[in-house]
């Protein structure tokens, strides 16, 4: 049997009380044992807020001074070793605090995972650019924050699981993935693992999770994304 994987990223601009702008980029991916990077299908969806242009999906952002990056440190953050940050506890503690509220288990954090998701984050952190991973063997949700040095896990994950409010339960496949996925990869029953990985390319802040076994699967939201 094969099922469709959407994964999706979220942008923004100038984090925090001032604008903010959302990118999403939709990835259709098909396989009979999981998912492939081939059949992707792209699909912006743009947002614009206080009157400014919203953001160009792979727009390239230039820092106004060259900075170099600055990484997460410890095992869950990419130092390699068994221990993690606290962005990367705060970051998994509000996870399963919000997927407590949808009968979803605790995620656990991965150290491997926490690598592989560490990578990424330096990779696009130095390129100043939002884009996911192919041929991801997880689940990927990815934030960034551009002229706010200071960012916290919970910051994060609440404007992933935001999304709840276009989300409609029970449906088989969300018509408005657009707007949902990062919800409904964080709250994914089937997630049982979380990696975590966090750069700064100046004042701008890079931030990707990925989850394993990933979600978002065709088919499967009904039993893996409840109300309660």
């Amino acid at each position: 049997m094969s099922y469709t994987r959407k994964v999706t990223y979220y942008k923004t601009s100038g984090c925090g009380s001032t604008q903010q702008h959302s990118v999403t980029t939709t990835f259709t991916q098909q396989s009979s044992n999981g998912f492939t990077s081939s059949g992707w299908v792209q699909v912006p969806h743009q947002q614009q807020h206080q009157q400014q242009s919203p953001a160009v999906v792979w727009q390239t952002v230039q820092p106004t001074t060259q900075q170099p990056i600055v990484t997460n440190s410890g095992g869950g953050g990419g130092g390699g070793g068994s221990s993690s940050t606290p962005f990367d506890a705060a970051v998994l503690e509000e996870h399963n605090r919000l997927r407590a509220k949808h009968s979803a288990a605790p995620l656990t954090l991965d150290p491997a995972i926490s690598q592989y998701a560490q990578e990424w984050a330096n990779n696009i952190a130095s390129r100043n650019v939002m884009q996911h991973r192919s041929n991801n063997r997880y689940g990927e949700n990815i934030y960034a924050c551009f002229g706010k040095a200071n960012l916290t896990g919970q910051e994060v994950v609440h404007s992933w699981y935001n999304e709840i409010k276009d989300y409609r339960f029970g449906e088989s496949n969300p018509s408005n993935f657009g707007k949902v996925g990062h919800f409904t990869q964080v709250v994914w029953k089937n997630s049982k693992r979380l990696g975590v990985g966090m750069a700064k390319n100046g004042n701008n802040v890079y931030v990707v999770c990925n989850y394993d076994p990933p979600g978002n699967f065709g088919g499967q939201y009904p039993a893996n994304v409840t109300r309660s």
